[in-house]
């Protein structure tokens, strides 16, 4: 996984997609749309993003 042009996770496809370890891997699996999506996955998505873009 590529960001800011920097390798931060590199593995398994089922593993990174299942268990990402960066937050920027979590924020764009937890991005996909899902049939439960709702206010619940806004929110996870909201808080992911904060924590990505604090440092």
């Amino acid at each position: 996984m590529l960001y800011r042009s920097r390798i931060v996770e590199a593995g398994d496809t089922s593993r990174i997609v299942t268990a990402p370890a960066h937050p920027y891997t979590r924020l764009l699996v937890g991005s996909a749309p899902t049939l439960s999506s709702g206010p619940t996955d806004r929110v996870q998505r909201e808080r992911l993003r904060a924590g990505l873009f604090v440092s």
